[in-house]
C-alpha cells in the first residue's frame, strides 16, 4: 500500500490514540500502533490484518526510541504531526502548574505540525493515575489543591466524547494546510478567548509608548 496514509500514534492504547486508531482503521488507512503494552490491542489485531495494523512496544522514555525516530526516519518523507497540548498550554489551571508547564509545542523537521489542544475530555488515562493518601504533615500543603483537582478529573464521568474528538482530528489530518494551533471543545474556545482578550487589551494600554522610538540626528 505505497500511497497509503499511515497513522503513527505513540500511545494507542487509551484515550485520543486509542480513538484515533480505531477511526483510521475503520477508514481503510494503515496504523502503526505504538503503546507500552501490545496486548491491550489483541482484539484490534485480530479484526485487521498486518498490512493495516501493525502493533510495536514503544516507551518514549527509552532514548533509544526517539534516536531512531530522529535519525533513522527519512526527514525527506516529512508528514503530518498532530501533538498534544491541552488548552492549559494556552491559559493554565493554578493548582496544576506543574502539568501547565508540561503543555507547549515544539519544532519539527519537514513535518507539518499542529498543536492540539482539547478541552477536559473523558478518556481512561484519568483512570491510570495512581492516587494514595497523603500524610497528615501534608493535610494543609498547597498540593492538597492539585490531588483534589485530580480526583475530581478521575470521579467526573461527564465530558466531551474523545471518539467525536478524533474524528475532528482525523479530518485535520487530511487538510492542505493545516492550523499551528487547534482548539476543540466549548471551554477550550471560551478559555483561548479571554486569554487572547486579556493580552489585547494590555497591549493596548501601552500602544501610544512605541511611536517615537525611531533614531534622531
Amino acid at each position: 500500500m505505497p500511497n497509503t496514509k499511515v497513522l503513527f500514534p505513540t500511545g494507542a492504547s487509551t484515550g485520543f490514540g486509542r480513538a484515533m486508531t480505531e477511526l483510521v482503521l475503520k477508514n481503510g488507512g494503515a496504523v502503526l500502533a505504538t503503546l507500552r503494552k501490545p496486548e491491550v490491542l489483541a482484539s484490534l489485531s485480530a479484526q485487521y490484518p498486518a498490512d493495516h495494523l501493525l502493533v510495536l512496544k514503544l516507551d518514549l522514555e527509552k532514548k533509544r526510541a526517539v534516536k531512531f525516530f530522529r535519525e533513522v526516519n527519512e526527514p525527506s518523507i516529512g508528514g503530518r504531526r498532530l501533538q498534544m497540548s491541552p488548552m492549559m498550554g494556552i491559559k493554565s489551571a493554578s493548582v496544576l502548574e506543574f502539568y501547565n508547564a508540561t503543555k507547549f509545542g515544539q519544532p519539527a523537521n519537514n513535518i507539518k505540525v499542529t498543536i492540539l489542544e482539547p478541552d477536559f475530555f473523558v478518556t481512561e488515562s484519568h483512570s491510570h493515575v495512581l492516587s494514595i493518601d497523603s500524610l497528615p504533615v501534608y493535610t494543609n500543603a498547597p498540593a492538597v489543591l492539585s490531588r483534589s483537582a485530580i480526583s475530581a478529573l478521575q470521579q467526573n464521568a461527564m465530558g466531551p466524547d474523545p471518539r467525536k474528538a478524533a474524528e475532528a482530528f482525523y479530518r485535520l489530518a487530511n487538510l492542505p494546510n493545516p492550523p499551528l494551533h487547534f482548539l476543540i471543545g466549548k471551554d477550550a474556545i471560551e478559555a483561548a478567548k479571554r486569554s487572547v482578550g486579556s493580552f489585547l487589551a494590555e497591549m493596548g494600554t501601552y500602544t501610544s509608548w512605541s511611536p517615537g522610538l525611531e533614531f534622531t540626528d
